[in-house]
This record gives C-alpha cells, structure tokens and sequence, in this order.
C-alpha cells in the first residue's frame, strides 16, 4: 500500500474499461480493425497502451493525424456494435460494487467512454443503479488526466477530492487522481509503470481481482470519522 492510499477514504470512483469490465480484448480488436486498411496496425500491447479518452482522438495519433479518422471511426463503431456481445464483467466487480455501497461509501464513475457506448455496457450489466454520479468522455470539454472529472465527482459525491480513491488501469487515472489531490489504485496487469507514475504513490494491484481485495479491506466511512 503507497504512503496514502486507502486513509482517510470516503468515497470511491471507479473507471470502466479494465477496471469493471473486461473490454480492452475487444478494444484491441475494434481498434486493429477500424486502422488497418490505412496502416500496419501496432502489436495489441502497443494499442492497448494507447488506447485512452475520446474514439477519434485515440484513432487520430494513431492514425498520425485527422484525414482518415471519419472512416476509421465507423469501421470501429460498426465492429463494435456486431461484436458488443462479448464485453463482460471481470468477476467479482458487482459484489465489490455492492458490498462498497452497503458499507457506506459512495461510488462514482469516470471513463474515457462516451456515454452512448458506456451506457449500452451499463445497461447490459446493471451497472447503472451502482453510481451515484458519472462523468464520460463525452460529459466535459476536458479529459483524463485533466483532474477538472475528478473534481466534479467530488462536488456531486460530496466528498473532498482528497478523501476519493480513485480506481483504473492506466497511469491517466493516477495522474488525475493527483491533479485533484485524489488518492489512486492503479490496476498494472503486470504492465511496468512509469517511474514519474509511482513517483504519485498509487496504491497498486496486478489484477482487478486484487484490486478488489484490497478494497474490501478499507475502513467504511463512518469508521474513518469515528
């Protein structure tokens, strides 16, 4: 555990995208699929690395600029919407999910998603009833790792960014947590994390699996005020 994380928690954002739901296989494949015929696409772990925030800004670097990022959006849509069947829950994220709630914390969300393609994948596995709040990629001009998400969960949680934990799989959602004074839970799957990243003192788990454990492990809010 880093020298902050899990003190002083009383409310907990989760991301989406690895964190809840097994999606990047799907990504990877989405994304392979809308670039290639206008490049070699990168090996999965290199789209896996990049892909984070809003489609056509993902699709533009990778592409190395906006000219073919409208047709490579649709080809990623339409893969998306035949194949949209085969995003599934990591085990254990509802339990987890429920158990937080019941003890009091309040929960909140904050992906790079635009919120049509969020909302299809929360419906899917009523998801929804688990947030109080949630910021897309869609909701703000801004994104990750710009705190400015972070903060207005805070302000609709009613909870000090300092007293969140905030819950992802890249190094964007440690780098917001920090911009907001947040505290971080970093899920690496066993990826290296940049020195700058752990200079940020991320609480970290290898698996989501993990990161749940640990989380059961935090005293409940009113415990932290007792």
């Amino acid at each position: 555990m880093s020298r902050r994380a899990g003190r002083g928690v009383r409310g907990i954002v989760f991301d989406l995208d690895g964190t809840l739901v097994d999606t990047m296989p799907l990504v990877v494949r989405a994304v392979t699929h809308a670039i290639e015929p206008f490049m070699v696409p990168p090996p999965p772990a290199e789209i896996y690395r990049r892909v984070a925030g809003p489609v056509a800004r993902c699709l533009g670097a990778l592409l190395g600029g906006e000219h073919h990022v409208p047709e490579a959006s649709r080809r990623l849509y339409e893969y998306s919407q035949w194949h949209r069947g085969d995003v599934e829950l990591f085990p254990g994220a509802v339990a987890v999910l429920d158990e937080l709630r019941g003890r009091g914390f309040p929960v909140a969300l904050w992906t790079g998603r635009d919120r049509s393609s969020a909302t299809v994948i929360l419906r899917r596995h009523d998801l929804e009833r688990c947030f109080a709040a949630c910021i897309f990629g869609d909701t703000l001009e801004s994104h990750k790792p710009d705190p400015e998400g972070l903060q207005c969960l805070a302000e609709a949680l009613g909870v000090p960014a300092e007293e969140l934990l905030m819950v992802g799989d890249a190094e964007v959602d440690v780098r917001g947590a920090a911009g907001a004074g947040a505290q971080a839970l970093l899920i690496h799957d066993e990826r290296t994390v940049a020195p700058e990243v752990l200079a940020l003192a991320p609480q970290l788990a290898a698996t989501p699996a993990v990161a749940y454990a640990q989380l059961r492990q935090l005293a409940g809010p009113a415990a932290e005020l007792s």
